[in-house]
């Protein structure tokens, strides 16, 4: 029962590991092409 839990933890943690990479890059992008906002995410 548990192992099944932690196999689920690790693939959702892998799936939005990956998700939240992809955001990151894409604000730190758009953050390099709009330089009128200085204020960081509180996150």
């Amino acid at each position: 029962m548990f192992e099944l839990l932690e196999d689920l933890l690790a693939v959702v943690t892998d799936f939005y590991g990956a998700q939240l990479n992809e955001l990151l890059h894409e604000q730190r992008s758009s953050k390099a092409h709009t330089r009128t906002n200085e204020r960081d995410p509180p996150f």
